[in-house]
């Protein structure tokens, strides 16, 4: 699960962007008529299709070019043996460059495009026709830096929320209850995207000259009650109720809280009201309004998303206890001491020219130096994987090489294999087939298949079955190697793997099969 405050953001832009025009369109029928002399699509249409354009791009551009190229949390820093001086500079000064021509085309641009639209427009609220996203000041098509500076000051303004927003999403992405922090952070950003959305919605449906309790628009009213609405729900619902733990909701010490969250939220209506004389009927009347209406809301929304709230913490506490348990099941193959004593054997064997048993010691090294170092990383290259399973089947097949009663068959393919495994996810099997599978008296076999391409990895194992006494220890061990994989497969590919192993008799199979 991810953050998706940016999607949520970027898909809120996009729903404004097309409510602006939609209302554009509309207004060709509802608006003033126009002189015969004058061509909508020509001369308003096109002018506010183009400032719409310039304004939607420039958002997708201050977020990719300008605000990711800047010095944000998470980042790998890039430092000056890498990156030089002269082209750190050069990097910060093309953003700049993008910042100003985003300001000039949000400001000027924009303002003389507007110029040649209203100019044609009947009525007195010529200003007010264009705008969308940003405010602009229709002006004479001369003044070619008209509105730069206000356009500066909102665009810092938003560079400031997004360096906050990145902030956030660094600190939940870290956090130690990262599952529980993004899904609440999801469903507060889900719920302001329709907050925003539904404002623009408003123009649309309802008549700017609709007016409301207040003496204002019913579209502004609902645009500054569907904040305070929203904050009462969120103080309620992630800070007041899971404080009351498992007691009466009024009788669980919150009450005096509750008061207070809902009597703040209820303030900013105060300040929409005509008769400055009452304000204190205003703000009683909306902190009744939260108190009665929107705390039950709240409360009856809580508890429907409360088990799900729990069920985050406990798939928190499951991915801890996972990751502990697969380096509880690494620190059972790191067999530390055995490296330093296999150089020892290796030096005597040189010094008594057994050549064949210092090969088969150094390739017992290099699995040692692999259980040492590699497998303690979470993932390694799929050749360094192949190489420890090749390392492992050559020292087996020095033991087995004078039974004639023996037949070991190897192919492994791997054209276009360039992915990461979790290291010693295959030696458990092929380990499995030589231990169980082998017998000095009777005919045995081993098959292993291994095939890796650009998607899939399939590794299949066949091996010979021979009956064990009742007394023989590893009769009673042999399934635990493939439980610890299984619990790895489970943990490091869940839902993009198939393990099937299975007996018929005479021979035990394993067919696995990751896909990338």
């Amino acid at each position: 699960m991810k953050v998706r405050w940016r999607q949520h953001e970027t898909l809120a832009i996009t729903i404004i962007a097309a409510f602006a025009a939609v209302r554009y369109f509309l207004r060709m029928f509802t608006g003033a008529p126009f002189s015969e002399n004058i061509a909508f699509y020509k001369n308003i249409l096109l002018a506010q299709y183009a400032v719409l354009v310039i304004q939607y791009g420039c958002y997708i551009w201050l977020n990719k070019g300008v605000i990711a190229q800047l010095p944000l949390p998470g980042k790998v820093p890039v430092t000056r043996a890498k990156q030089g001086l002269e082209s750190i500079l050069f990097k910060y000064g093309v953003t700049a460059l993008q910042l100003i021509a985003i300001i000039y085309l949000l400001g000027p641009v924009s303002n003389i495009i507007e110029y040649f639209g209203t100019k044609n427009f009947p009525g007195p609220a010529m200003a007010n026709s264009i705008s969308g996203v940003l405010p602009a000041h229709p002006q004479e098509p001369y003044n070619i830096f008209g509105g730069f500076d206000i356009t500066a000051f909102f665009v810092s303004i938003y560079i400031a929320y997004a360096l906050m927003r990145e902030l956030v999403i660094y600190a939940v992405e870290k956090a130690n209850n990262r599952l529980l922090y993004t899904a609440i952070v999801n469903q507060f950003t889900l719920l302001a995207l329709l907050l925003v959305a539904v404002y623009p919605l408003m123009f649309i449906i309802l008549p700017a000259d609709i007016q409301g309790p207040l003496g204002v628009s019913v579209g502004t009213l609902l645009y500054v009650l569907a904040p305070t609405i929203l904050g009462v729900y969120v103080a309620e619902a992630y800070w007041l109720f899971p404080q009351k733990g498992n007691r009466p909701l009024l009788r669980s010490g919150i009450n005096g809280k509750l008061l207070m969250v809902t009597a703040i939220c209820a303030m900013p209506v105060v300040f929409l009201h005509n008769d400055t004389s009452s304000p204190w009927s205003v703000l009683f009347t909306w902190w009744l309004f939260h108190l009665v209406i929107t705390t039950p809301l709240s409360w009856m929304v809580y508890q429907q998303r409360k088990d799900k709230i729990l069920q985050l913490r406990d798939m928190e506490q499951d991915l801890t206890r996972s990751k502990a348990d697969i380096q509880f099941l690494r620190s059972q193959i790191n067999p530390h001491f055995l490296f330093n004593v296999l150089n020892t054997i290796y030096g005597t064997a040189l010094q008594e020219k057994a050549t064949r048993t210092a090969e088969s010691i150094q390739m017992l090294g290099d699995m040692m130096r692999f259980m040492l170092h590699d497998n303690t990383s979470d993932v390694i290259p799929m050749e360094r994987e192949i190489e420890y399973l090749q390392n492992y089947i050559a020292l087996q097949s020095l033991r087995i090489q004078s039974s004639p009663n023996i037949t070991l068959q190897t192919n492994i393919s791997t054209p276009g294999c360039n992915h990461n495994i979790a290291p010693m996810l295959l030696i458990p099997f092929v380990e499995n087939a030589f231990k169980h599978g082998i017998s000095l008296r009777e005919p045995s076999w081993i098959k292993i298949d291994l095939r890796c391409d650009e998607h899939n990895v399939w590794f299949n194992v066949h091996n010979s079955m021979h009956p064990r006494t009742d007394n023989d220890t590893e009769k009673i061990r042999s399934g635990i190697g493939i439980i610890n994989v299984k619990k790895r497969l489970q943990a490091s590919y869940p839902n993009k793997h198939t393990l099937v192993y299975n007996a018929d008799g005479s021979e035990f199979f394993v067919q696995l099969n990751i896909q990338f």
